[in-house]
């Protein structure tokens, strides 16, 4: 009340001199100079009184965030107006892209291959006398990350011109949790198309959910990460630490936000969540919750599960935990922004006190979406989130991206299911058909030629620096948007399960494990990881399996707290389930050339030390942290191994 009294007092003051100075100026005082300085000032005036007074009135609305001030209320109200224009006038652009993809490909094709034309790469192949997509195709090789290494790493040291004209100002770091560890050059054009897509969906979403152009925060999770350069003093790091290289726009971002900037100082996680948990849940107007995955979104929720009482305590005497493990600097950065809130406690420790099973919408009544990519090895937090903590809310992928680049977008945001309208002008897209993907050089299809239905593992073309390149995403083509490809993301290759030449994706064990689980009462899937039989057998000499087989680190929960244990007939449930899913298990396992699949269930808690543990052994940040569904390195194996509380194995 006291911001909306204020903004009253400050319109009528704005209100008054602006009428002083109009009447002055129309009826006592000729046309000079100073009349139209006047002139200004009152049209200034009046501006401030229209202002105040807008604000003022949403002051009013309870949905506006309390921890607003005149100033971030006034930026978030431009920025929403202007993702709004943006975003429109970009979907129109998609729009009639889509409806000439052929022709937008092949410009697009023709403009990467000018412009790179002069570069050492370009030359090697010559760009210059390249002038269609199939001479491109002919010419150039398919290629991997190890085409581009050597150069890569020249660019690391201060070369430039070897892949791409564009100047590299970072150098993006992928995970290393899915795959091996790869790097990328990044220009400043390419942090600029990841804004397209963003825009594209947000206007989306204020259509759709028009409540969303409220002045409600944002509890965007950000999290800090060490800070690494190259040999040429290029910064290292994930592409989606962007957001640090945005300048003042990143500034005007943060007045949107739960939290202050300093909490990207900190660089532990658990710390991180935290206090994210403290500022987020202070605020009960929040609008939106935002990630990069959906796991990000699940850890948020389970910190707050397991440490609400001392969350609730930090919030009603507005300090942090003095057992909190941070620098006295942030810390004392972090509490200057902390008021003593005993209400908003008091409200806080009632709803926590009931249980956490639709907790979101009881902490954050006006919480309008999550925003977090939901798809792939996401799904199963993305369940989770709507069976417990989060139901009725919307989770929704805005689009779909790699350190490669961006790719789609998601303009269909509200659909229970995120599918990709291909960017028709980012990359020139190839397609391998799935059944063709082991070939060293294998056919390709242009985005016309592919079928409604099938999965084709994507081949992407850019400025950026990358020619035919194997991204190793397999997507699934599920609908034509006018002539552009709609696509739902399946799995990445190296993610699949293999011992004999079977080829299991993630895709048909999550799904075997959803089935099995329906006629499991009383459980529920926290979540999971395989490996295969190989690597358990190099960890124990002289006690190898006589058959191959899969291995499943299963964790799950029983709804009354019981140990959780599985019966003969659950175990052959779910070895019938992936039988059907798989056409090669299925065939090796009527053979009895391969076992049947070894479930271990893993103590309560251990996926989230096994997030911690990747994290602080691989480049991963805990932005970019995707838990790896078929685990490949030995070290992780071993660690999952440590925390089995049981092992259980169908009999043949």
């Amino acid at each position: 009340m006291a911001s909306v009294v204020r903004g009253i007092v400050y319109s009528l003051v704005a209100a008054t001199l602006s009428a002083y100075i109009f009447r002055w100026c129309v009826f006592e005082a000729p046309l000079t100079v100073t009349t139209l300085v006047y002139w200004l000032v009152s049209a200034g005036a009046a501006v401030v009184c229209v202002t105040y007074g807008y604000l003022a009135y949403k002051f009013l609305d309870e949905r506006t965030s309390p921890y607003h001030t005149y100033t971030s209320a006034f930026i978030h109200a431009v920025i929403v107006v202007l993702n709004d224009v943006f975003g429109r006038d970009f979907l129109t652009k998609h729009e009639m892209q889509t409806m000439k993809a052929r022709e937008t490909q092949e410009e697009l094709l023709l403009h990467i291959l000018t412009y790179n034309s002069d570069t050492e790469h370009g030359q090697k192949f010559d760009f210059q006398n390249i002038k269609s997509r199939e001479e491109f195709r002919k010419k150039h090789p398919l290629t991997k990350y190890e085409s581009y290494r050597k150069n890569i790493e020249r660019v690391a040291k201060g070369e430039s011109n070897l892949l791409t004209r564009n100047k590299t100002i970072h150098l993006a770091l992928t995970s290393g949790t899915t795959g091996g560890e790869s790097m990328f050059p990044v220009s400043q054009k390419y942090f600029a198309e990841y804004f397209k897509p963003w825009l594209i969906a947000t206007s989306e979403i204020y259509r759709q959910i028009p409540e969303s152009k409220s002045l409600q925060k944002i509890l965007w999770m950000k999290f800090g990460f060490k800070a690494r350069h190259s040999d040429a003093g290029i910064p290292i790091g994930p592409a989606s630490a962007s957001y640090k290289r945005a300048g003042w726009v990143t500034k005007l971002l943060q007045m949107c936000e739960t939290s202050p900037p300093h909490v990207t100082e900190i660089l532990s996680e658990p710390e991180t969540l935290y206090i994210l948990c403290v500022f987020g849940l202070r605020d009960r107007t929040v609008g939106t919750l935002n990630a990069n995955f959906t796991q990000s979104i699940y850890t948020l929720f389970m910190t707050m599960e397991t440490k609400w009482k001392q969350i609730v305590a930090d919030v009603e005497r507005g300090n942090l935990d003095p057992e909190l493990v941070i620098r006295s600097d942030i810390r004392e950065k972090l509490n200057a922004s902390l008021q003593p809130d005993p209400v908003r406690a008091r409200e806080l420790r009632r709803e926590f006190s009931k249980g956490f099973r639709g907790i979101a919408k009881r902490v954050w009544p006006f919480l309008n979406y999550i925003s977090a990519i939901n798809t792939g090895s996401m799904k199963p937090y993305g369940q989770r989130l709507h069976d417990y903590y989060a139901p009725g809310v919307p989770i929704v992928s805005y689009m779909y991206s790699s350190s490669e680049g961006v790719i789609g977008v998601n303009m269909w945001p509200l659909e229970k299911q995120s599918y990709y309208s291909l960017l028709l002008g980012s990359n020139f897209y190839e397609f391998i058909p799935a059944e063709k993907c082991d070939g060293v050089q294998p056919p390709t299809r242009f985005i016309e030629e592919l079928e409604i239905g099938q999965e084709y593992e994507i081949v992407l073309t850019n400025e950026h620096g990358l020619y035919r390149y194997r991204l190793g995403d397999v997507l699934k083509v599920v609908r034509y948007h006018n002539g552009c490809p709609v696509v739902e993301f399946m799995y990445r290759r190296g993610q699949l399960l293999n011992v004999q030449g079977e080829k299991t994706s993630e895709v048909a064990v999550y799904s075997a494990l959803q089935d099995a689980l329906a006629g499991w009462k009383s459980l529920k899937l926290v979540d999971y990881t395989c490996a295969e039989s190989i690597m358990i057998d190099s960890l124990t000499p002289g006690g190898k399996y006589q058959v191959s087989h899969y291995v499943i680190f299963l964790e799950l929960e029983h709804e009354d707290g019981a140990d959780v244990q599985l019966s003969e007939e659950q175990l052959t449930t779910f070895d019938w389930n992936l039988r059907e899913r798989s056409l090669g298990y299925n065939v090796l396992r009527s053979k009895n050339t391969m076992a049947p699949t070894t479930i271990h269930i893993m103590k309560p808690g251990s996926f989230v030390q096994l997030r911690h543990f990747m994290i602080s052994n691989t480049s991963a940040s805990s932005t970019q942290y995707k838990v790896p569904r078929v685990l490949k390195r030995r070290e992780a194996v071993v660690f999952m191994l440590e925390r089995v509380v049981r092992t259980q194995k169908k009999s043949k």
